[in-house]
């Protein structure tokens, strides 16, 4: 409930300032840069995306569009979201079976960006299997490249959890991606248990394939159709030191969907310890969410807004760079000591993002004295040289 009450006290108050009546004009200037690079600046951005049954053919079963009207209409607001993101590498979630939604995704992208050669990773499967909820990626060949084969996870629902090793051809550096669709919550049966299977299947792919792509930057995301806190969530977070990004970036005001006035995100970003230092920072892009009407074809509107029912997730990546310019901040009990960040600041802020206190930095081991009355959860900044470290400091 609390997290429900702060984010409808933010939005409140986007309203009162006026940023509720025109957030659409804030949306089509683009992703907020001050939060993708909150660390330093990235060099590659990318993007998971659900998109809500894009279909090209097999139209009319019920899911989707029903006809080619309905069908371009989604094709245009799908086109202006993603070229508007303008990721480097996309992961994407409900497409059509097969690779003609792929083909279609990448031809409105390169008509987009001139300077751009978008394509899409063959992942193998046939449009005969039957699903229209197939996940994949798409990627700007000349940013990055797939390296080996896409590791197909068929544990529970069918195609939809994928891992593929990409390098940064400006770098030569390599992660791991891992592009999720989770059991739907209202899909029928135990379906709690199914998407715990799921994780686990997730956790077990990923140790056979770092192994085979020598690396173990690791970055998963998708539609896991649960909450932080819910045990498929958790099984991924506890295997090994993981960072659920949501929360590392924003505590506890991010979401990315909206279901009976409930804000939460379904649409996760995780990393492993080995990524994490080379993560800028992250964003929900809410184009979909805060929209209120719910069909995202039929209306004849072609804004981007609401193209699906969920929010895009951001990540910048820095890959092979110590972006905490190996800034140190410890907990000393009453104190914080900040270690290498002479004549940068600190800076706390509560759970709700208000500024608590702020100081300036004035030698190497600088102690930060908490006033008495600080008890709960705080996220602290301490800003040097262009670099933003941010950590989660709880006080009893």
């Amino acid at each position: 409930m609390r997290k429900i009450w702060i984010i409808g006290l933010f939005l409140l108050c986007c309203s009162l300032t006026g940023l509720g009546d025109n957030y659409r004009n804030y949306i089509l200037a683009g992703p907020d840069m001050r939060q993708i690079d909150k660390r330093g600046k990235h060099s590659l951005l990318v993007c998971a995306a659900n998109l809500e049954y894009y279909l090209v053919n097999n139209l009319g079963t019920g899911f989707g569009p029903d006809n080619k009207k309905e069908h371009d209409t989604q094709r245009i607001k799908t086109r202006k979201a993603l070229a508007l993101i303008d990721a480097d590498l996309y992961g994407l979630c409900e497409i059509e079976q097969g690779t003609a939604a792929l083909k279609e995704i990448c031809t409105d992208l390169n008509a987009a960006h001139k300077n751009r050669r978008y394509t899409y990773v063959d992942n193998k499967t046939s449009s005969a299997a039957g699903s229209y909820t197939m996940s994949a990626f798409v990627y700007d060949s000349l940013k990055v490249r797939p390296i080996g084969e896409c590791k197909k996870i068929n544990t529970e629902v069918q195609n939809r959890k994928y891992m593929q090793c990409f390098q940064e051809r400006a770098s030569g550096e390599t992660f791991i991606f891992s592009m999720n669709h989770f059991k739907s919550m209202s899909g029928g049966g135990d379906s709690e248990s199914r998407r715990v299977a799921e994780a686990r299947a997730v956790n077990s792919a990923y140790d056979e394939y770092k192994i085979y792509c020598d690396d173990e930057d690791l970055l998963i995301m998708g539609d896991l159709n649960c909450y932080y806190g819910d045990a498929p969530v958790s099984i991924l977070l506890n295997s090994g030191a993981r960072t659920d990004l949501h929360r590392y970036f924003h505590a506890d005001s991010s979401y990315s969907y909206c279901y009976q006035g409930h804000y939460d995100y379904l649409d996760h970003a995780i990393c492993n310890v080995t990524l994490l230092p080379q993560i800028t920072g992250m964003q929900a892009f809410h184009c979909n969410s805060r929209e209120s009407y719910r069909c995202e074809y039929q209306y004849g509107d072609t804004t981007l807004f609401r193209y699906s029912d969920h929010d895009p997730i951001l990540v910048g990546l820095r890959l092979n760079s110590a972006l905490t310019n190996d800034i140190e901040v410890v907990n000393y009990g009453d104190c914080l000591q900040v270690h290498y960040a002479d004549g940068g600041y600190v800076r706390i802020y509560d759970r709700s993002g208000n500024l608590l206190h702020q100081e300036a930095i004035t030698w190497e081991d600088y102690s930060v004295a908490l006033p008495a009355n600080y008890h709960g959860c705080y996220i602290v900044h301490v800003f040097y040289n262009g670099t933003n470290r941010i950590l989660k400091y709880i006080r009893p």
